[in-house]
């Protein structure tokens, strides 16, 4: 099925970067699950950044109501889809420059609510012309999966609030952060209703990371005891072009007392300014995303 901005919009000009989200409706009157995820950008000289989440019914008058206080299609949002919930958001799926989607892992799926919408953050990173979007997601659902599962975003989350700040010194060749939680505490954190991974084994699929222009290298890696255990991912020379979140040969196994280690290096030798955590181009981010399911049927 198709969901997409329901009429072009065109960014404000005059600015580097515009955040707009938009509420689309989920068609589906059961529940269902999310088997194959595709965002395909309207615009892609603008479009820095998708990211769908899913609102649930219980959610939805906040969203609804930023809707329908701001006349023109959409309403403005920053860091997520906006409102009270939007720091426990669920994450549908991303788009980024140089990502392939497609269909998940065989057997596994996203849960969506009947009556649930979904929110689909655009980044837009102008380039100083009136240009119009109308940005589509395509999704494949099953009304059942062998292994339902969650895509996970790993970060710090006082960096978004400065309480630690993500700080890069200006001139620095060789910045780095780094943050560690084990899955089962995020998952308790985003999800109000959902048993999977809580005192668990899991089964991790597929895992990314992404960062902005600044970015070196980083690296997803799981621990067990403070050691560690398994790569999920390492990018050894960042390309802000060329990022995207990548599956497995096979999955692997993540146990309720492991932790996982995000790390990202940047490389500010160049700038003549310092940096920090943002959803801007010229902004920075050090973020891990992880497609994790039930470990059994």
């Amino acid at each position: 099925m198709q969901l997409g901005i329901p009429e072009p919009f065109t960014p404000a000009e005059g600015v580097a970067d515009d955040y707009r989200c938009f509420l689309l409706d989920w068609p589906k009157d059961q529940e269902t699950y999310a088997t194959a995820f595709t965002i395909e950008p309207g615009a892609r000289e603008i479009v820095h950044h998708v990211i769908a989440f899913i609102i649930p019914p219980d959610e939805l008058a906040d969203f609804e109501a930023l809707d329908a206080a701001d006349p023109g299609p959409g309403y403005p949002c920053y860091g997520g889809p906006g409102g009270e919930a939007s720091p426990r958001a669920q994450w549908l799926g991303a788009w980024v420059p140089g990502a392939s989607s497609g269909a998940l892992p065989e057997g596994t799926g996203i849960r969506v609510k009947p009556g649930s919408k979904i929110a689909m953050q655009m980044h837009y990173h102008p380039n100083g012309a009136p240009i119009a979007d109308q940005s589509t997601i395509l999704v494949r659902t099953a009304e059942t999966v062998a292994r339902p599962a969650l895509l996970l975003p790993i970060a710090h989350p006082g960096w978004m609030v400065d309480a630690p700040p993500m700080t890069i010194p200006a001139g620095e060749a060789d910045v780095t952060h780094s943050f560690t939680i084990d899955l089962g505490s995020v998952i308790q954190y985003l999800y109000k209703d959902e048993a999977i991974g809580v005192g668990k084994p899991l089964l991790a699929h597929m895992a990314g990371v992404h960062m902005h222009t600044r970015g070196a290298r980083a690296s997803l890696v799981v621990q067990s005891g403070g050691n560690p255990e398994a790569c999920l991912i390492d990018v050894p020379r960042w390309d802000f072009n060329w990022q995207g979140i990548y599956e497995f040969a096979a999955p692997i196994t993540i146990e309720p007392t492991d932790s996982v280690r995000l790390e990202c290096h940047f490389d500010n030798s160049a700038g003549d300014a310092p940096l920090k955590w943002g959803e801007g181009t010229e902004d920075e981010m050090c973020l891990g995303m992880v497609y994790v399911s039930t470990d059994s049927p």
